[in-house]
């Protein structure tokens, strides 16, 4: 894995990673934890609820 946090946040707020659940299975599925990856995202975008 060569992407850093930051970077796929990005990614996965423009898009590159398509979006819903398509996005989240191709996270996994490329090996990154998308509950992590998800959780940045949400932090960049503002939003500051808990995922339990």
């Amino acid at each position: 894995m060569g992407k850093n946090l930051d970077d796929l946040a990005r990614e996965v707020i423009n898009g590159t990673w398509s979006n819903g659940e398509e996005h989240h299975a191709h996270l996994n599925a490329t090996g990154y934890n998308y509950d992590m990856v998800q959780s940045r995202v949400n932090a960049k975008l503002g939003y500051s609820f808990v995922l339990q």
